[in-house]
Parts: structure tokens; sequence; C-alpha cells
């Protein structure tokens, strides 16, 4: 997507070359398609997106940032 500046703009990519994001954002993993989802071993559902967790295992809870 285009940021505000009108510039290219993957959600939780840390790095972009040539158009395509090498390197997420800590908590992230890039996928097959390169882009970044979240990563967190105690979430047990995500978002429809895969960028946010939304139900974490029993005994945690999500805490302000959508982590377990």
């Amino acid at each position: 997507s285009l940021s505000k500046e009108k510039t290219c703009f993957i959600a939780n990519c840390a790095k972009i070359t040539n158009n395509v994001c090498v390197q997420c954002k800590e908590g992230f993993t890039l996928d097959d398609k390169k882009l970044c989802r979240v990563s967190d071993k105690n979430c047990v559902e995500f978002d429809e997106d895969r960028t946010m967790c939304t139900r974490c295992i029993k005994g945690y809870r999500l805490d302000d940032n959508n982590r377990c």
C-alpha cells in the first residue's frame, strides 16, 4: 500500500529492497509472499491478515501491542 507520503509501504516491514520486503520488524516473520506475519508462539488465533494476535494460549493474555 502507499503511505501518506505516496511511497511504497509494506506493513511491519523493516527493510524494503526493489519494492520487496527483505526484513520484517521484530516479532514478525517473512512469509512466502514476502509479507510480514506476526510470530508469537503463544498465540492461537490471528486476525485475517495474520498481522495481529487475537487470542492467546491458556495462561497468557494479550498486551497493549496484541502480543501474548
